[in-house]
């Protein structure tokens, strides 16, 4: 059940980072010189969600958490 939960949370972050990165592009915040920075804003956000979410159900099975 943790490798499927881990799998989804991918999943639903990746299209997490999209629709961060769209979000910027809708609002008008994005140049040639700012894309590269947002892009990395993005997927930061998204990975700090994913490894937010992800944590406990790993912590749990890994038995740090009781």
């Amino acid at each position: 059940m943790t490798v499927f939960y881990v799998v989804a949370m991918a999943c639903l972050c990746l299209h997490l980072a999209r629709g961060i990165w769209s979000l910027f592009q809708t609002l008008g915040w994005t140049d040639a010189h700012r894309t590269p920075a947002l892009q990395k804003l993005s997927g930061a956000i998204a990975l700090l969600v994913f490894v937010g979410f992800v944590s406990v159900p790993v912590s749990v099975l890994a038995g740090w958490i009781h």
